[in-house]
């Protein structure tokens, strides 16, 4: 596939600087014991990026036992009046610093606010080319995850959505957390299992009863909906792994 491989670490833009609020303890949170496992992949699911397999040991660490929500994300935003990525006008004279030299500067009418949101075809399309399935929506943010005409509203306990790696390091900032690694990350997915595909073992994510929010049928034109959610699903919907 033409899609881009994990990005080096970046050089995050300057945080505007925010109180930390160290709210309720570790509140929401589940401690990871340590650890030592073997890291990335060893099976044909694997992208090229996630090999060899590797020795990774770790120490303990608290983590939120589920994705942050739109209404913590909202009670972040209230406190701070933080402006995510989305909801800033492209300033192309910081833009062009990221790009090779020479990049033409795009049309006025691409430097706004905007995003992008999923917008399926409704029929086969080439899975190398992901533009078939994506659309630049000026108006698209945490606020209105789908576009300008969508909302938030019955979706508190859904993920925040729409938030760049520069939104998130606020968030963390704010509430007086830290992203995890990689390697964190991993090691809490596995939930205690030793050499599994999968959170909760090696039978594939199709069979038997749904296990997490997945795409069931043929991407991206048809879902057939099996785990009951087209797109995303709330918090704790799905069981939890070990």
């Amino acid at each position: 596939m033409k899609t881009p491989n994990r990005f080096a670490p970046a050089t995050v833009a300057q945080i505007p600087e925010l109180k930390s609020l160290k709210r309720n303890g570790h509140a929401g949170m589940e401690w990871i014991p340590a650890g030592t496992f073997n890291m990335g992949a060893d099976n044909q699911q694997a992208a090229p990026d996630e090999y060899p397999k590797h020795k990774v040991t770790l120490h303990g660490f608290w983590m939120d036992a589920t994705e942050v929500t739109n209404a913590q994300f909202a009670a972040f935003v209230k406190a701070t009046n933080y402006l995510t990525t989305a909801e800033r006008k492209p300033d192309w004279n910081e833009l062009k610093k990221e790009l090779p030299p020479g990049t033409p500067k795009p049309n006025d009418s691409l430097l706004v606010a905007a995003s992008l949101i999923f917008n399926p075809p409704n029929h086969p399309v080439d899975l190398s080319d992901y533009t078939q399935w994506w659309k630049w929506e000026k108006g698209a943010d945490w606020k209105h995850p789908r576009g300008p005409k969508s909302s938030l509203a019955g979706r508190d306990d859904y993920p925040v959505v729409q938030v760049s790696y520069e939104d998130a390091q606020a968030y963390c900032r704010w509430a007086g957390k830290r992203l995890p690694t990689e390697a964190e990350w991993e090691w809490a997915a596995r939930g205690g299992l030793v050499n599994k595909i999968y959170p909760w073992g090696n039978e594939p994510a199709d069979k038997g009863k749904p296990k997490g929010n997945f795409w069931q049928g043929d991407f991206p034109y048809h879902n057939t909906v099996k785990d009951k959610f087209y797109g995303l699903a709330p918090v704790k919907f799905f069981d939890p792994n070990g």
